[in-house]
C-alpha cells in the first residue's frame, strides 16, 4: 500500500508544480506583452518629440528666411510646409500656424500680433517637447522594468521546468528500480527469487562452459520448519524464515548467489567451484550458522537444514538437470536424518 501511495503523492506534487509553472509561463507572456506595449508607447513618444522639435526648427527657419534681405520666400514657404507636416493632427497648433501665413510678406515679420503668435506657438512646442521626452523616458523605463521582471520570472520558470523534468526522471528511475526489485527479489527475505536465480544460474552455466570451469549448486531445505507454522501460524513462520535468510546471507561467501526458491527452500550457486572439500566446508558453515548456539533461538522447535549438492557439468549440464540433481541429493540428506550435506551420486 505504501509503495503504491508514493507515486500518487509524487504525482500530486508534480501536478501542483506543473500548474505553478504554467501560471508562471502565462505571467511571463503577459509581462512580455506589457513590455512590448510600453516599448511601443515609448516609440510613439519619441516620434512626437521628433515632430515637435522638427516643427520648432521649421518655425525658426520660417522667421529667419523672412528676415533676410531680401526675404527668401521660397525657403519660408518650405519651412511653413514642413512645420505643417510635423504638426499634423494638432488642430490648435495648425490654427496658430495658419495665422503665421501672414509672414508671407516681409512687412508682416515685425507685426506684434504675428510675433506673439509665433512666440506662443514656440512656447507650446517647447512644453510639448518636454512632455514627450518625459513620456518617452518613462515608458522606456517601464518597458525595461517589465522586461527585467519577465526575464527573472522566465529564469524561475526554466529552473522549475528543469527541476520538474529531473524529478520526473528520478521518480521513473526509482519506480523502475522498485519494480525490478519486486520482480527479481523475494519480498519476505529480500533475497533474489526463483525467477532471478534461474536466469543467473543459466548465465553462470554458459560462462562455465566457455571457461571450462565448474558450477556447484547447494539446494537447502529447512528441517523442522513445518512445525513452526503449525504451532505458531504463518506470521511467526515468516519471521523465522526472514531470520534464517539473514543467517545464510551472513555465512555465504562473496561471489556466491543465495536465493529463496520456494517456501522454506533456498539455493546457493557457486561459480568456479573447485575441490569437493571446499564445497563441503561451505555447506558445513551454512548448517552451523543456522543452529549457532551463540545466537538467540529462532523457534521453540529444533531447526536445521538438509543440503544437497550437484555439479555442472559432472552431474548435469543444464539448469533443470542441475536443480533436479541437487534436489535429489537434498532428499538423500533428509532421509539420513537431516542437518547434513549430501552430494549427488553418493546415494546411488
Amino acid at each position: 500500500m505504501a509503495m503504491h501511495g508514493v507515486p500518487l503523492r509524487l504525482a500530486r506534487r508534480e501536478a501542483a508544480l506543473v500548474a505553478s509553472l504554467l501560471a508562471g509561463a502565462l505571467v511571463v507572456l503577459a509581462l512580455v506583452l506589457m513590455a512590448g506595449s510600453a516599448a511601443r508607447d515609448a516609440q510613439r513618444a519619441d516620434e512626437r518629440l521628433a515632430d515637435t522639435l522638427g516643427a520648432d526648427r521649421s518655425l525658426v527657419e520660417l522667421r529667419l528666411s523672412l528676415m533676410e534681405s531680401p526675404p527668401d520666400l521660397e525657403r519660408a514657404r518650405a519651412a511653413l510646409a514642413s512645420a505643417r507636416s510635423d504638426l499634423a493632427g494638432d488642430r490648435d497648433a495648425l490654427t496658430s500656424l495658419d495665422a503665421l501665413a501672414a509672414w508671407s510678406t516681409p512687412s508682416a515679420v515685425q507685426d506684434a500680433g504675428t510675433l506673439a503668435t509665433w512666440t506662443a506657438l514656440r512656447r507650446r512646442l517647447n512644453d510639448a517637447a518636454i512632455a514627450a521626452e518625459r513620456a518617452a523616458r518613462g515608458e522606456a523605463e517601464r518597458a525595461r522594468g517589465i522586461t527585467l521582471a519577465a526575464g527573472l520570472l522566465l529564469v524561475v520558470v526554466t529552473i522549475g521546468t528543469v527541476h520538474l523534468i529531473l524529478g520526473e526522471m528520478r521518480r521513473r528511475r526509482r519506480l523502475a528500480q522498485s519494480l525490478e526489485r519486486e520482480a527479481n527479489h523475494d519480498p519476505l527475505t529480500r533475497l533474489p527469487n526463483r525467477r532471478f536465480f534461474l536466469e543467473w544460474l543459466s548465465y553462470a552455466l554458459a560462462q562455465a562452459r566457455r571457461d571450462d570451469t565448474r558450477v556447484a549448486l547447494l539446494y537447502i531445505d529447512i528441517d523442522g520448519f513445518k512445525a513452526v507454522n503449525d504451532r505458531h501460524g504463518h506470521r511467526r513462520g515468516d519471521a523465522v524464515l526472514g531470520a534464517l535468510a539473514e543467517r545464510l546471507r551472513a555465512t555465504k561467501r562473496e561471489g556466491d548467489l543465495l536465493a529463496r526458491i520456494g517456501g522454506d527452500e533456498f539455493a546457493v550457486a557457486v561459480p568456479n567451484a573447485r575441490e569437493r572439500h571446499d564445497i563441503a566446508a561451505l555447506g558445513e558453515r551454512l548448517l552451523a550458522g543456522l543452529v549457532d548456539p551463540s545466537q538467540a533461538k529462532l523457534a521453540d522447535v529444533p531447526l536445521g537444514a538438509s543440503i544437497g549438492v550437484a555439479y555442472c557439468p559432472a552431474d548435469a549440464d543444464d539448469v533443470p538437470g542441475l536443480i533436479a540433481a541437487a534436489d535429489a541429493a537434498m532428499y538423500a540428506a533428509k532421509r539420513d536424518g537431516g542437518q547434513r550435506i549430501a552430494f549427488y551420486g553418493d546415494e546411488r
